[in-house]
């Protein structure tokens, strides 16, 4: 999940890493053209708004079933 990488926060987005024996050590972040930045920062607002419907729809259909 990411954590502030290129300003994005609580994404789960593949991002490149350096992996060791207990899993990441590190998140990489390379050097992004500007067409390349909005578009990842794009994604990854789709991504939330499309998680934060998920739930708030999970949410009703769990209330309508009780």
């Amino acid at each position: 999940m990411t954590d502030g990488q290129y300003g994005i926060s609580g994404v789960y987005l593949s991002l490149p890493c350096v992996v060791g024996r207990e899993g990441i050590e590190k998140i990489v972040e390379l050097p992004l053209g500007d067409d390349e930045r909005h578009g990842l920062l794009t994604s990854a607002a789709i991504l939330k708004t499309t998680y934060e419907t998920l739930k708030k729809e999970e949410k009703i259909a769990v209330a309508n079933a009780t």
